[in-house]
């Protein structure tokens, strides 16, 4: 017994649109991904994450602030000095001209940040706070040398 041409064709509208969605499908995976953006046409990667937001010639750097109360009230997109205090060695990094011996130091001023990690439970004792802030080469290697003092972020009014 044969179905009626109407039946049979009923069904026929919804297996074409399943080929065709397989067929986008597949021409889309072979393409590669931002396949037709100017990105990808040009070669060039387009950065996501901490890195969208560097300008040219910045690294982001993270900074570990000893005392999570002290960057509570830091937030991306705030620009913030670094103060490192005295060398726990005692052999000190010459500090500020002027000033004394075991002193602190201005490590950094004007600096993006990128990101704030404040600790989520205040069970552990040596949970400190983090910080990524945006910092040219230079920057980065005198925040980078003063990793091991203690150091507290200053908020700046600049942008």
């Amino acid at each position: 017994m044969r179905l009626p041409l109407v039946q049979r064709l009923r069904g026929w509208p919804r297996r074409v649109a399943a080929v065709l969605c397989l067929l986008a499908a597949a021409a889309t995976a072979l393409a590669g991904p931002h396949a037709g953006s100017s990105a990808a046409a040009s070669g060039r990667h387009r950065p996501s994450g901490l890195a969208a937001r560097l300008r040219p010639g910045q690294l982001a750097v993270p900074v570990t602030i000893t005392d999570p109360g002290g960057a509570g009230w830091v937030h991306p997109g705030d620009h913030v000095g670094l103060l490192a205090g005295p060398d726990p060695s005692g052999i000190g990094t010459g500090g500020i001209a002027g000033s004394a011996p075991g002193s602190g130091e201005l490590v950094a001023d004007h600096l993006r940040v990128l990101a704030a990690h404040q600790p989520s439970d205040g069970l552990d004792a040596n949970a400190a706070a983090e910080l990524v802030v945006a910092a040219d080469h230079d920057t980065a290697l005198r925040i980078a040398a003063a990793s091991g003092r203690p150091i507290v972020p200053v908020l700046d009014d600049s942008s």
